[in-house]
């Protein structure tokens, strides 16, 4: 996971020293990663490039890159979803079994407190789970 922030820093930093796009046009990126493995594509299928896309007419091409950004926020959309039906289905458990720890139920609340309120239930969860997990393997050593 580092890697992929360290990657991430690089490229912010490429871009940064980047001169910048003259004033109302659009500023492109581009990643070496992603651009090889385009050409090596390119080169494995010339004829994708040459006789499919080159054809197409701009509007369809258009309406591809969109239909591209239109799937990636549904898809979005679907995992916050699933994250929220598994936040609903667990929590009552969890809040149970908190219940019955009432010492570990005080210090995941005061951590809780602390924290943004947009990320306090998915921390509370995380934390639950977490004493849980203790409670299950016994004390460090």
């Amino acid at each position: 996971m580092s890697e992929k922030l360290g990657q991430k820093l690089a490229r912010r930093n490429d871009a940064a020293q980047t001169e910048g796009a003259p004033d109302g046009d659009l500023e492109l990126s581009s990643n070496a990663e992603v651009n090889a493995k385009i050409d090596t594509y390119i080169k494995e299928h010339p004829d994708y490039l040459t006789g499919y896309v080159q054809k197409l007419p701009r509007e369809r091409l258009e309406r591809i890159a969109v239909l591209r950004k239109v799937e990636k926020v549904e898809q979005a959309a679907e995992r916050a979803e699933q994250r929220q039906r598994y936040r609903d289905a667990s929590a009552p458990k969890l809040e149970k079994w908190l219940e019955q720890h009432p010492e570990s139920a005080q210090r995941i609340s005061q951590a809780v407190a602390k924290l943004p309120a947009e990320r306090q239930a998915d921390a509370r969860i995380s934390m639950i789970k977490s004493a849980i997990v203790r409670e299950a393997t016994g004390p460090r050593l």
